[in-house]
């Protein structure tokens, strides 16, 4: 078997386009799970990253729960939400083709 036809498929992969759908996708998973957010927040998730930079996880984290976190209890389920007993997954995100991963 020749190397040429496996090389394809990983020269289409784009990692911008897999991390935006990532980010965009984490905003869903909170809406889904009883965060007040809307569409625009999806938008709103993808610029605080931009400005904030993406390379540092806790920086990442802080930024997009202060800006997805409006009110106490949200604050509060934000930092574990894999872990937390009253977040369940409404959607099914490997349904979806996506992974969340919290260790931002």
């Amino acid at each position: 078997m020749s190397a040429a036809p496996l090389a394809a498929p990983l020269r289409a992969f784009d990692p911008g386009t897999a991390l935006r759908a990532r980010l965009t996708g984490f905003a869903g998973f909170l809406r889904a799970n009883g965060f007040a957010l809307g569409g625009a927040d999806a938008v709103r998730v993808l610029q605080t990253t931009l400005r904030s930079g993406i390379l540092d996880g806790l920086v990442v984290r802080w930024s997009l729960q202060a800006l997805l976190c409006g009110r106490g209890d949200e604050w509060r389920r934000f930092d574990a939400p894999s872990n937390s007993a009253d977040i369940r997954p409404r959607l099914s995100a490997p349904a979806l083709g996506l992974q969340f991963d919290f260790g931002l």
